[in-house]
């Protein structure tokens, strides 16, 4: 996420040269129970207009993410300028623009909760912001929750659904992605492995990010995820479900007594922090953010040629096993239908397929929308997670119960390690949480 972070951050100081303190918008419906994330979110989302029209505001105020100087006037930035300026001039409303910390101390949520206790005028009508923060701003009612029949798009992919949806509400619209894939090695990796078998049979070492985020690592939850193991029950009540987590971690066991995984996994929170290795020769297929590896790409990195890199799926266990998926949403925060309206309009603006492809395209991040993806100059690359974001997603980590994931992050940890077996550790996971 670390990329993403930056990279949507140039955007923002690129807003900012289409007017002082301007603002960019978004919208989608509230929040989703682990039982509903761990389902594969499949019904079509059908837009519609407000039944009832309500006066427009003659501005909108967006809050973005913090920014990152570059000229206004050029690449993505002066692909957002005129997108802006465009809407401006179709809807004869101004477009402010204000950036902002992303989260933490000062962050948009904090800022947000400030305003809303003793300046509402200085609230904003949308907020840009990571999943994390929009369970914030739901949890703070700061959020508005809006149904399925405002949404301004019909095809956001599969696996971005979840990402406006707080605890089974429609809260936001996912509008930049990031998702996880390996990166490979041409030459020494021909045929790269892409299950959990093919990854052992091979003997490939494999370097992935194995540090707890808020928890719980995100790629061993997606192992146990691919397994079938669930994060609740029917009734919603926080689960470990004890056969999965003992398949996830005989993985993680095998993998360690074949030489594919070690416990430097555990350092590593994302693919930065290892890349030097697989540039170096050190590693030939380890695990990637999009944002990383767009970002290699636009800086040289072949794709073709006896030094090609690839990229494929992430080993995991089962048929479909499920993606890793990270993003951007809009949130809504104004309260007044007008504004409410107008901020969703100018949503489907920034979110039309040739908008949206543009400036994602621009930006080194990937779009939540299928249409868009598909106005990509780089269609093989779009192709391939255009593929991955079709299927299910990995629930996020924070909807994870906190006793949960600290059993299985112990529990990983301890296989990783060689501290336990799998058994073991699965076993002391499962008292733990009273399993």
């Amino acid at each position: 996420m670390a990329g993403l972070l930056a990279l949507v951050a140039l955007l923002a100081w690129a807003i900012a040269g289409c007017a002082t303190d301007q603002a960019t918008p978004g919208r989608i419906p509230p929040t989703v129970t682990p039982a509903l994330l761990s389902a594969r979110m499949t019904p079509a989302i059908v837009a519609a207009a407000s039944p009832t029209p309500t006066p427009r505001p003659a501005s909108l105020t967006v809050w973005w993410p913090a920014p990152l100087a570059i000229e206004a006037e050029s690449g993505a930035g002066g692909i957002l300028a005129r997108q802006i300026a465009a809407y401006e001039a179709a809807q004869g409303i101004t477009v402010n623009v204000r950036t902002k910390k992303p989260d933490g101390p000062g962050g948009i949520h904090e800022t947000l909760f400030g305003a809303s206790q003793v300046a509402v005028g200085a609230m904003p009508d949308l907020a840009l912001v990571p999943y994390g923060e929009m369970t914030l701003l739901v949890q703070d009612r700061l959020a508005q929750p809006f149904t399925a029949s405002l949404l301004p798009v019909t095809d956001i992919m599969n696996a971005a659904q979840a990402l406006g949806i707080v605890q089974g509400t429609l809260y936001g619209v996912p509008f930049a992605l990031e998702v996880q894939h390996a990166a490979y090695r041409a030459a020494a990796l021909p045929n790269p492995p892409h299950t959990s078998e093919e990854l052992l049979e091979s003997g490939q070492r494999y370097v992935f990010p194995g540090k707890a985020v808020r928890g719980v690592s995100p790629t061993f939850l997606a192992m146990y995820v691919a397994e079938g193991g669930r994060l609740s029950d029917e009734d919603g009540a926080p689960i470990l479900d004890g056969a999965p987590l003992l398949r996830a971690l005989q993985f993680i066991e095998q993998g360690v007594e074949g030489g594919q995984f070690d416990a430097s996994a555990l350092d590593y929170a994302d693919a930065l922090q290892y890349w030097s290795q697989f540039m170096g020769g050190r590693a030939d297929m380890v695990q990637v953010d999009s944002t990383t590896y767009l970002a290699q790409r636009a800086g040289g990195m072949p794709s073709s040629g006896p030094s090609a890199v690839g990229a494929s799926p992430v080993p995991m266990p089962g048929d479909a096993p499920p993606v890793m998926v990270e993003g951007w949403v809009f949130a809504i925060t104004a309260t007044e239908p007008g504004r409410r309206d107008q901020a969703l309009d100018f949503v489907a603006w920034l979110m039309d397929s040739a908008n949206q492809g543009a400036l994602t395209e621009a930006l080194g991040v990937l779009p939540s929308r299928r249409a868009a993806l598909q106005t990509w100059d780089d269609a093989d690359y779009a192709a391939f997670v255009g593929e991955l974001l079709a299927g299910r997603a990995v629930p996020p980590v924070e909807i994870v119960d906190p006793d949960i994931a600290a059993a299985m992050t112990t529990a990983f940890e301890a296989v990783l390690t060689g501290r336990a077996t799998a058994e073991n550790a699965a076993q002391a996971a499962l008292a733990g949480v009273g399993g």
